[in-house]
Order: structure tokens, then sequence, then C-alpha cells
């Protein structure tokens, strides 16, 4: 089975300008977007009419901002837009297979504001505490978690630990998330520094390949003998980020 997640900052603006059809060339079985910023009522109609994909979207109350969609071949018996209980507005889709459960998840940034950081932190607490519970399930978690983990998922760990997206609080959540026996997919197969999903615009960030690794397929320990591979997808362009790819024996 083929997976593919990518922060596409603009769903409209990837399909208009060509690049989202990329993905789609690439026939995964399962395709996870976030950051569409669109409803269902403005998503471009061919998206919604594609013959051999199901789309599930759980859009942000500002649908400009945020929100996260689902392409899938196989329809899932349930999806959700949060975690256990509570509604995640443009954040989350949950979707549950008969042999497996996907989360699609477009992490907080945090950064802009004391408020906003602290939002960052109580969402990555409901994460976790879902995760716990879901530990011994077959689970698959993807997304852009804003989030660069070791020191090898940027070039300037000593100045970024200061800001949000390599605070040594936000580390600490992955750290968590590895304790309670998920697996970060990519390292079990590269660990070699210079790696990253995420780009800043401008100053030829990507052409001198300054960025971060933000982008990552968790999979829970009892799938981590079913992975084929993953890989940072950085031929595939549009956006500020890259998708990845995950290869899952299902």
């Amino acid at each position: 089975m083929k997976l593919l997640s990518w922060n596409v900052n603009g769903i409209r603006a990837r399909h208009n300008n060509g690049f989202l059809q990329q993905v789609f060339d690439e026939q995964p079985d399962i395709l996870c977007l976030q950051e569409v910023k669109a409803s269902m009522e403005n998503i471009p109609e061919p998206l919604k009419n594609l013959d051999d994909y199901h789309l599930f979207l759980n859009h942000y109350h500002d649908p400009a901002y945020a929100g996260v969609a689902l392409f899938t071949r196989s329809k899932p018996r349930e999806v959700l837009n949060g975690f256990l209980s509570p509604l995640e507005s443009g954040r989350v889709l949950q979707a549950q297979y008969d042999d497996f459960k996907i989360y699609n998840i477009y992490f907080p940034t945090g950064t802009g504001s004391v408020e906003k950081l602290e939002n960052k932190f109580n969402f990555f607490n409901r994460f976790l505490k879902t995760m716990e519970k879901e530990s011994s399930e077959n689970i698959i978690v993807c997304g852009d978690f804003n989030i660069a983990h070791q020191e090898i998922d940027l070039p300037n760990p000593h100045i970024a630990c200061k800001s949000p997206g390599f605070l040594p609080e936000e580390r600490a959540f992955l750290d968590k998330l590895l304790e309670l026996g998920f697996v970060d997919s990519f390292r079990e197969f590269n660990g070699q520094p210079h790696n990253y999903t995420w780009w800043s615009y401008g100053h030829k960030c990507r052409e001198n390949n300054i960025g971060m690794r933000l982008d990552y397929f968790f999979v829970s320990q009892n799938l981590k003998n079913n992975i084929k591979n993953t890989t940072i997808r950085k031929d595939i362009t549009g956006s500020d980020h890259c998708p990845i790819e995950l290869n899952i024996s299902l």
C-alpha cells in the first residue's frame, strides 16, 4: 500500500497551477493533505469527482486557514474529525479501515504569541493521550507536525532551539510518541542529516537545502515490520513543503 502526505499550502493553488497532479500521477492508495485552506464548497469540482477516490475534508472555521483532506481509494468504515472525543476543527481526520487506522493531522505552529504556543502544547497533549490509549492498535499517523525532532533535522539547531518548531518542550512530545512504541518510519531507513521536508520561500532556501524536517509518518510498533520504505519526495514541487511517501504491507 502506498501512502502520500503533503502540506500543500492551499489545495486550490496547487490544483490551479498543476502541481497537485504530480501526486495523483503517483496513484497512491491514500493521499493525506494538510493546510488545504478550503471548505468543500470551494474545492475545485474536478477534485470532488475523481473516479478512483473518495474525498473527506475537515475544514477550519475560517476556510482560508488550516484544513486537512483525505483522498482514499478504499472507503473507510468510519471517518472522524478529531481524536477520542473532541472536534479538532481543520486539523484532524481519523479514518478507520478494516485492518488499521490512519490519522491525518496538521499540528499548530505555535508561533506568534504565548497563547498560540500554549495551544500547540494542549493540542499535542490531546494527541498523545489518544496515542497512549491506541498504541496497541494498528495505527499510522502522518502530517505536518511543525516540529523538527533531532538536531540532524535542521541546519542550525543551536539557534533554532530558542524558537517554536525546535523548543526542547516540543521535541519532548515526539520523544514521548517514540516511548509509546511508535516508529519514525523515515529514520528506520535513513539516519543521515540534511533530509528536509520544508523550506522557507525565497532566499533560494530550497535550492540550497536550508530547511527543516517537519513532516512524518509514525507507525505503531506492531506495524513496524510491515514498513517497506519511507522516502522524502523532494522531486515533487509546488508548495513550501514536499510530500513524504510510506510504502507498507497491510
